[in-house]
């Protein structure tokens, strides 16, 4: 099942324009420290980073660009 979902991720960010590319890339490491900081049962750090993601959240194109 996993390997399908992976399969589908793939697909989608290969679609994403590339001016969203970089906030993907970007996005993977926010979301890589919020899982460092659960490992590290940090919790305070977790919520940080992950208030830090909801901030950020927009849409990776505009309707323009549909």
């Amino acid at each position: 099942m996993l390997s399908h979902m992976g399969a589908v991720i793939r697909v989608a960010l290969s679609a994403v324009p590339a001016n969203g590319q970089e906030r993907v890339k970007g996005g993977t490491a926010r979301h890589r420290a919020v899982l460092d900081a659960i490992d590290r049962r940090d919790p305070a750090a977790a919520e940080k980073g992950m208030r830090a993601l909801l901030d950020r959240q927009r849409p990776l194109t505009t309707k323009e660009e549909l």
